[in-house]
């Protein structure tokens, strides 16, 4: 690629797609080449439901 390994932002890269500053085809083989990385995802939204559930009042009426 034309920049170094420099994280940026899609827009950024859309934008030097079109300067040429990055091939586009390149890209997409690099992005490919990259190992599935899903089972290192965590996921707070189930702890989160599980915190609210337990916090919340009893109504005993």
């Amino acid at each position: 690629m034309a920049l170094d390994d420099v994280l940026i932002d899609k827009r950024v890269l859309e934008r030097n797609i079109e300067r040429g500053r990055v091939d586009a085809a390149e890209h997409a083989r690099l992005i490919e080449s990259l190992p599935d990385r899903s089972d290192n995802v965590h996921s707070s939204e189930g702890e989160r439901a599980g915190r609210e559930a337990s916090s919340a009042p009893v109504v005993v009426g």
